[in-house]
């Protein structure tokens, strides 16, 4: 892994495992090139599962969002959005015997993080709103950004929020959300969505904006993970879209990002 010169996803999986993604985009959608690995980091191994993006749904160019080790570690959950589909993402499975099989799956979760001990999970998705107009760009508008939380009392998860009305709509509630961390402890979950990065209260309430996005300006980030000790964030963040990206520290509560590392992203921190 450490001679990769592509890698463009990381994401943690628990027990010290970590899937990484090599990949090049022509035009920033078509994908030339593309593998999946997944680490062992306690082994110090590593073992690629897929050499190719077409068994995850054909020749369309796909973007990974999330990934799990199932519960039996047997296979890989991964949730995956298609070019030009909208919101619209879809869950596969691929099993990690020595010839990885991949086959969708229906009705699945796959969890963007989860607390410490796993008893807090937390998963972006999206939802219509009851009053959903009749045509399809009536529908396409009334969408709106939702967490799906699974605690003790709810293990199979529920949303955490629901809209009657386009006027009840609020930046927190933007359509698409990019990001989704659990704080080590389970009390808290940050996200990024259109507007900024927030962080929502898992015993309910309003989320409160960490950092603002504007729309048309060109400060962007993504890969919002809670540090360890649950008092911070780290973030990617850039500066110019065409710019180098950088890896910033955001205390939780109050106070300024601190730069941690130039020309990097997308840090993750695996659950050993």
């Amino acid at each position: 892994m450490s001679e990769a010169k592509l890698v463009t996803l990381l994401f943690p999986v628990g027990g010290g495992k970590v899937v990484w993604i090599e990949e090049t985009r022509m035009n920033n959608e078509f994908q030339t090139t593309f593998r999946l690995n997944l680490a062992d980091l306690k082994q110090g191994t590593s073992r690629r599962l897929l050499d190719s993006p077409e068994p995850l749904g054909g020749d369309t160019p796909i973007h990974i969002e999330a990934a799990n080790l199932k519960e039996d570690a047997s296979a890989l959950l991964v949730r995956l959005r298609l070019s030009g589909s909208g919101y619209f993402s879809e869950e596969w499975q691929v099993t990690l015997a020595d010839q990885p099989q991949t086959s969708a799956l229906e009705d699945a979760t796959v969890w963007d993080g989860q607390s410490a001990d796993g008893s807090v999970r937390a998963a972006a998705s999206w939802a219509i709103m009851a009053d959903e107009g009749r045509t399809r760009q009536e529908s396409r508008d009334r969408r709106y950004g939702v967490l799906i939380l699974a605690t003790p009392g709810h293990p199979e998860g529920q949303p955490t929020w629901k809209l009657w009305s386009r006027n009840d709509l609020r930046f927190w509630q933007e359509r698409y959300i990019t990001s989704v961390s659990v704080a080590p402890d389970g009390s808290r979950v940050a996200y990024i969505n259109p507007r900024g990065l927030w962080l929502y209260q898992v015993t309910g309430g309003t989320p409160s904006r960490r950092l603002e996005l504007v729309p048309g300006k060109p400060l962007s980030f993504k890969g919002v993970v809670f540090a360890p000790d649950g008092a911070g964030l780290y973030l990617t963040l850039r500066r110019d879209p065409e710019g180098p990206p950088a890896i910033y520290y955001l205390p939780v509560d109050s106070g300024n990002p601190r730069l941690v590392q130039a020309g990097a992203q997308g840090l993750c921190l695996p659950r050993m």
